[in-house]
């Protein structure tokens, strides 16, 4: 599915490429020309060049056939990185496979967030209501709080950023250690001792520090991008005075935004060296940059594609789910006029359908999104400390490199 995904998108592009050729009548009067022309015909007027502009079709065509050029040189400079991508996906396919008790674990995060929000909403309301009002003499009026009172707010605000990260970097050491135990024990689920309650334990007991430490920095970022955001908008209103603060407050503002995604990503391959070797926090994200910077293509190939496939996921679940609800709305007890489950129009069912199955696939996608990363890490870890020669990897990824597994007695 993968390469057949890989040659569909190069052969798209060359399509497009030869069709803005032929429309600009670069290549008239060739077989090629005449075939693409019968079948661009019947197409809206857009594709018409005596209603478009000719130029613009071919300044498209020389785009895409610069675009289409990289991306077949890249096809080919990276298929020896793709087939690792695919085995990294075929292993944490596997994994989840034969230890069928990962998917019972996203219930516990998304209940602990439940509750947390819960809690949230219940606390700010009553420090909300814990205001003064300010009657104008002109019949308005406004809410005003003391300096605790605001102080209490964003204490409160910081309280929920923390723990929202706390609780994300939790499943992922959760989740990672159970992916990186099927690894070091060669895909063997037999042998892997991270059952689900076993890394559920190693994360409480061991790595709470860790996690609290790597939420806390990003929650620090993003409280600072919130307060940004919010002086950015107070120096919006005075952009016609004073536009040189205003502009240095959005720029600041897009550099913080950056830096919060790059400590995102930073976190999340923290906590996967965490949950595979049991170091702390800032050996494990030194760890986590060193093995990304040495295998930056690797790693880049086997984000793409693991990114394509999970998307294809949540799509095909989305997609199933809407097609089955408009099926069944074409069911007699619901197109029945006279019934009393009667559905007038099948559009709101269909797409309630349709997003509550996308978010239910993101959740459950997320453990394959972390599965891979681990075993990409763990490949990575595994063939630096052999010499590039991966000596744990599971049978599927040891095929896909074509690397013999040597013979290893200990753990290092």
């Amino acid at each position: 599915m993968i390469w057949t995904t890989i040659i569909l998108i190069n052969v798209v592009f060359i399509a497009f490429t030869i069709i803005c050729y032929v429309k600009a009548a670069k290549i008239p009067g060739s077989e090629i020309g005449r075939k693409l022309d019968e079948a661009i015909k019947p197409m809206p007027s857009l594709f018409d060049p005596s209603k478009n502009d000719k130029k613009i079709f071919l300044y498209i065509a020389y785009i895409l056939s610069a675009f289409s050029g990289l991306l077949i040189l890249f096809t080919l400079l990276l298929c020896q990185r793709v087939v690792i991508a695919i085995g990294c996906v075929k292993v944490a396919s596997r994994a989840m496979e034969s230890m069928p008790s990962i998917l019972i674990f996203p219930f516990l995060p998304f209940l602990m967030a439940v509750m947390l929000v819960a809690w949230w909403l219940v606390v700010a309301i009553f420090l909300y209501s814990d205001s003064q009002v300010v009657k104008y003499s002109g019949g308005g009026y406004s809410l005003t709080w003391d300096y605790t009172t605001r102080y209490l707010l964003i204490y409160h605000l910081f309280g929920l950023l923390w723990t929202w990260q706390f609780i994300v970097g939790f499943s992922y050491v959760v989740i990672a250690g159970i992916f990186s135990s099927y690894y070091w024990c060669r895909g063997d689920s037999s042998l892997a001792s991270s059952t689900m309650i076993t890394s559920l334990y190693r994360a409480v007991t061991y790595h709470l520090g860790s996690i609290a430490l790597g939420s806390l920095i990003v929650a620090v970022i993003q409280l600072v991008r919130m307060i940004f955001q919010y002086l950015n908008k107070k120096f919006k209103k005075l952009r016609s005075i004073a536009w040189l603060p205003s502009i240095t407050m959005s720029c600041l503002g897009c550099c913080i935004c950056a830096l919060e995604k790059i400590l995102k990503f930073v976190n999340r391959n923290a906590y996967i060296v965490i949950a595979m070797k049991g170091t702390n926090y800032c050996s494990s994200a030194s760890r986590a940059v060193s093995l990304i910077i040495s295998n930056a293509l690797r790693v880049a190939t086997v984000t793409i594609v693991g990114d394509v496939v999970i998307w294809l996921g949540k799509v095909f679940v989305s997609c199933t789910c809407g097609i089955a609800a408009l099926l069944m709305s074409e069911a007699k007890m619901y197109s029945d006029a006279s019934s009393r489950t009667y559905i007038s129009s099948p559009l709101f069912p269909v797409i309630f359908s349709l997003i509550v199955a996308y978010f239910v696939a993101h959740l459950f996608m997320q453990l394959y999104d972390i599965g891979i990363d681990t075993i990409l890490l763990c490949f990575c870890e595994d063939c630096e400390r052999h010499n590039g020669s991966p000596s744990f990897a599971p049978p599927s990824l040891m095929t896909a490199v074509g690397a013999l597994r040597k013979p290893t007695t200990a753990f290092e």
